[in-house]
């Protein structure tokens, strides 16, 4: 029926993290045996090590609660089926359903430039083939590990792409190509600026919309901490147990272990340290310390990725300009403005404030400032709030879709 969206699973051979599980999960499950088997046989630790009766039955809890974990483990990952990025045998989505989000042809009187930028809109979001999801993001502090590709969820920007080059949607990518028309047509002055690129999509999206309309005196400046690949997570049995620890509830628990997971190199994090984290981002990245996938997803952001997915457009040149390095150091001196579009795409507190701080000021009157999780991450939205009270901007906030959200600052 026309309007109403399928999903289609995929199929493909068991993914990596679902085999270090049932490795981990396994070798763990034999060293619990073979310390039950011990104790059973030397009669308790108490007699043996001279443990007292507390911690004995502290320590024999312990064991059986990761043993039992483990069972869960293999019981309910041998339950997810195999996927990966390859399309699956049922029905494609038909004319009707492309229609029904936005996607269906454009009119008889469209001009190149128009089917050029509409190109690109489905090319860097990748519903041209549909790549495999790992989560949607069902709405604040709810996220869910993906089964299959679903077009209304990539179009609305809800789901972490495996291979698209920017996880914000075509929705997101609409508003965009607005505010870059009107400002064009206004003549606002000023270059743009995104902070936050991931892989790249969203400010390719921004250089296409440039070329399409023959703009060669405006830049795109592309400034995230672009962290490099990284290695292989951890072992396979410590990576089960970091998802053990990561699933344990209580806030102190929680907090501990967001902590201790801040103490990695910096060379390793995207982000600057939080000092006083949000709830839903704790509650975020502790749900992607349970699920390897989602990390992995960001395995491609870093420079060199970015400049190549650039070029693989044709639209690396002398128009974008990439600013590498945490916001606070590389921001306030960086050679931007002044600016006609601001996105600020830094999920967190810090990285939020770093961006605004720095760049708002540069935006010329007229200009767009976008927040992308101003809406997702309530760290993001205090930042913006006491940016704005501090500044006594009083412009009126918009949403764009359920995640983001802008306003236009006064001419």
């Amino acid at each position: 029926m026309p309007g109403q969206l399928r999903t289609r699973k995929t199929q493909g051979p068991l993914p990596q993290h679902h085999r270090n599980t049932l490795i981990g999960g396994g070798i763990i499950a034999a060293v619990t045996g073979l310390l039950l088997f011990l104790f059973v046989r030397t009669g308790g630790w108490q007699d043996t090590w001279g443990w007292s009766t507390l911690a004995t039955v502290t320590a024999v809890a312990a064991i059986l609660t990761i043993a039992g974990w483990c069972v869960l483990a293999i019981v309910f990952r041998r339950k997810i089926p195999p996927r990966d990025t390859r399309m699956g045998p049922t029905p494609p989505y038909n004319a009707e359903e492309y229609a029904a989000v936005g996607l269906g042809p454009l009119t008889d009187s469209a001009e190149g430039r128009d089917l050029y930028i509409d190109l690109m809109k489905r090319a860097v979001t990748n519903i041209l083939y549909e790549d495999y999801p790992v989560f949607f993001a069902l709405g604040t502090k709810k996220w869910e590990v993906a089964q299959e590709f679903d077009l209304a969820h990539r179009v609305a920007g809800n789901d972490g792409p495996t291979q698209a080059h920017t996880m914000i949607g075509t929705q997101r990518l609409e508003h965009i190509q607005s505010c870059i028309e009107q400002i064009l047509a206004e003549n606002i002055p000023g270059d743009f600026a995104e902070t936050g690129s991931f892989r790249g999509g969203a400010t390719i999206f921004m250089r296409a919309v440039l070329k399409g309309h023959h703009v060669t005196d405006r830049k795109v400046f592309v400034c995230d901490a672009f962290v490099p690949p990284q290695p292989e997570l951890a072992p396979q049995p410590l990576l089960t147990l970091v998802q053990a620890i990561a699933a344990i509830p209580g806030e102190a628990n929680r907090r501990r272990i967001f902590s201790m997971m801040e103490r990695m190199p910096q060379k390793h994090r995207a982000f600057p340290l939080c000092e006083n984290p949000s709830d839903d981002w704790i509650t975020f990245v502790l749900w992607a310390l349970q699920h390897p996938e989602v990390i992995q997803c960001g395995d491609t952001t870093s420079l060199e990725h970015v400049k190549s997915r650039f070029a693989r457009y044709g639209l690396l040149d002398e128009q974008v300009v990439f600013i590498p390095g945490y916001f606070a150091e590389v921001l306030p001196d960086a050679p931007i403005g002044p600016l006609s579009l601001l996105r600020l795409d830094g999920d967190t507190f810090e990285s939020t404030h770093d961006a605004i701080v720095a760049l708002y000021p540069k935006l010329s009157p007229g200009g767009f400032c976008i927040i992308d999780d101003y809406n997702t991450f309530d760290d993001c939205k205090r930042a913006i709030t006491e940016y704005r009270e501090q500044n006594h901007i009083d412009e009126e906030i918009h949403a764009v879709g359920k995640h983001a959200a802008f306003w236009r600052k006064k001419i």
